[in-house]
């Protein structure tokens, strides 16, 4: 990474990393509420056809939505 004249190196890279967080936090948050609402609609969506699918699918959207928040 290029030194601008004038700036501690170390500042801009802390800088970088903490925007860097910041922009991985609010994607994952958008993936997070993505899912959220797919699952709700399919779920709510499937609830009309079969219990024993619905309980399922139930679990593995909620499995796949810890593992999202986990990372």
């Amino acid at each position: 990474m290029k030194n601008p004249i004038g700036k501690n190196p170390r500042e801009c890279a802390i800088k970088h990393e903490k925007r860097l967080a910041s922009m991985r936090e609010l994607r994952l948050d958008r993936e997070t509420r993505y899912f959220k609402t797919f699952f709700l609609k399919t779920f709510f969506h499937r609830r009309l056809y079969d219990d024993q699918a619905n309980a399922s699918f139930l679990l593995s959207r909620l499995t796949l939505l810890h593992l999202k928040d986990v990372k």
